[in-house]
């Protein structure tokens, strides 16, 4: 099993709105940084930093 400790960090946040009298849609698309750590099954840790994503 891995473990995994990731945190988000956001700068943007992409709205779309659609509005066609039956079919009606709000999306919230969020970019940002990617920064933690993941450990794998051999014991190895692996770490990262903004990444962009």
């Amino acid at each position: 099993m891995w473990l995994l400790a990731i945190q988000f960090f956001s700068f943007y946040e992409r709205i779309a709105k659609t509005d066609l009298l039956i079919l009606k849609s709000e999306d919230h698309q969020l970019f940002g940084r990617f920064s933690g750590t993941i450990e794998i099954d051999t014991g190895k840790t692996i770490q990262f930093k903004d990444i962009v994503g």
